[in-house]
């Protein structure tokens, strides 16, 4: 017979909403981010099977997980929640996207391939954080086949401690 979802108190976590209305958005979020929920899970320090649990829309979390999450995705709490009488502010919708035209470029930044093109989108860069400061903390979208640390491989990278291929 199968385990139900954790009821509160259990690990700190909630039940689902008893009326089932979505609670928070933290799926499409991560999505949108481009993190896998292995990734996630191991920002959070938690399993996979965990995050999926709480990714369901209409599971309710304590405020504290919910900041959690901000944290491991990298974005404010206000835009995990769902409101739908509402919907997302202006401003919260607007900032989202300065947020993904400043991955883009922090991106090129990174794939420049000479210092003409690399000073031109350095330049666009400061432009983006004269408008909006605080996009001077927006990292670039994660580039296919990238080196990654030791801490982004979990326990697979210790495997390979001995071998010399990570820092």
């Amino acid at each position: 017979m199968g385990r139900s979802r954790p009821q509160h108190g259990e690990g700190g976590i909630g039940p689902e909403s008893p009326d089932r209305r979505v609670l928070h958005q933290i799926e499409t979020v991560r999505k949108r981010e481009g993190l896998s929920r292995r990734t996630v899970a191991r920002r959070l320090g938690c399993e996979q099977a965990q995050v999926k649990l709480e990714e369901a829309p209409d599971y309710d979390l304590p405020l504290s997980r919910l900041y959690a999450y901000g944290d491991a995705l990298g974005v404010p709490v206000s835009e995990l929640l769902h409101d739908t009488e509402r919907g997302l502010a202006d401003s919260v919708r607007v900032r989202a996207q300065w947020i993904k035209v400043a991955k883009v470029v922090h991106s090129m930044a990174e794939q420049a391939l000479d210092k003409k093109t690399r000073a031109l989108v350095e330049s666009l860069l400061a432009e983006l954080v004269a408008i909006m400061p605080e996009l001077a903390h927006v990292t670039p979208h994660h580039s296919v086949g990238r080196r990654r640390t030791k801490d982004e491989l979990g326990r697979a990278g210790t495997m390979f401690e001995g071998f010399g291929t990570l820092d």
